[in-house]
């Protein structure tokens, strides 16, 4: 096979790179508050845009933030259901103006403003939550 593969691009330039598995059930994570690249890649592949309510700044650049705060010798909470793309400001919001913010499954970010307004940000956009009271 390595010889068949080797005639068909022996004039090309190649390179081999890893699949990114974005099966939710297949979360791995680590014991660090560092995120390694192979999960930051994950994250960025399932949300490319900050998981901000309405943002359209692409996630390729940001921070990576972990929705439960990460706390040393919790095992496995670096992984991508605990994280989501913020701007910094973004992230300022969360910690210091009241926001706060859960990740229901993989991908699915809930806010919830000081003023209880709640928005659903997934792959698909930013969603109103209506206030069925």
């Amino acid at each position: 096979m390595i010889d068949q593969i080797q005639a068909l691009t022996k004039a090309s330039h190649l390179k081999v790179t890893p699949v990114l598995h974005l099966d939710p059930s297949q979360t791995i994570g680590v014991d660090s508050y560092e995120i390694p690249d192979w999960i930051r890649q994950q994250v960025i592949a399932r949300n490319p845009y900050c998981v901000f309510p309405w943002s359209s700044t692409e996630s390729r650049r940001l921070d990576l933030d972990h929705t439960i705060p990460y706390q040393a010798g919790e095992p496995n909470q670096t992984n991508p259901a605990n994280l989501g793309p913020l701007t910094r400001r973004a992230h300022r919001v969360k910690t210091h103006a009241g926001w706060k913010l859960t990740q229901p499954e993989p991908g699915v970010f809930v806010w919830v403003s000081g003023a209880g307004q709640e928005v659903q940000v997934d792959p698909t956009g930013s969603h109103p939550i209506p206030n069925l009271e």
